[in-house]
């Protein structure tokens, strides 16, 4: 089993907390614990995201979402 919990560089205000179990062994868990966050920083939804103010960003929480697709 791995786990994160990190703020994100763009948005130090927002979070990622997530839990890995590792099923059928640990390389899924380890693997998805140190690539998480920056697959989704590097995502164009993300960056969207981070670029809008903070009103928009309420209004458009969705792109999260994307972001993690």
């Amino acid at each position: 089993d791995q786990y994160i919990i990190d703020q994100f560089m763009e948005l130090p205000d927002h979070l990622i907390v997530a839990v890995f179990d590792g099923h059928s062994g640990t390389f899924a868990a380890e693997y998805s614990s140190m690539n998480l966050k920056s697959k989704i920083e590097e995502s164009a939804a993300w960056q969207a995201y981070a670029k809008m103010s903070p009103k928009d960003r309420k209004k458009n929480s969705t792109k999260v979402g994307e972001a993690l697709l």
